[in-house]
């Protein structure tokens, strides 16, 4: 985390991430970034096109 907040919601419990901290996303979570917030995320490039899509349907389905 560069700046700003970032929370992770799982089915039972939320982690946040501030400035400074280093995380990992696992599979299940809703993520909720604060404005202004700048992170650097690294990821084997197969799994994070596979996100990437997930993310774009999603979305797409809030779009109507």
């Amino acid at each position: 985390m560069l700046k700003g907040r970032l929370t992770f919601k799982h089915a039972d419990h939320q982690e946040t991430y501030e400035a400074g901290d280093a995380y990992y996303g696992p599979p299940g979570h809703v993520p909720e970034v604060t404005a202004g917030t700048e992170v650097v995320e690294f990821s084997p490039a197969e799994e994070y096109r596979r996100t990437r899509e997930v993310i774009a349907r999603n979305f797409a389905a809030l779009q109507g």
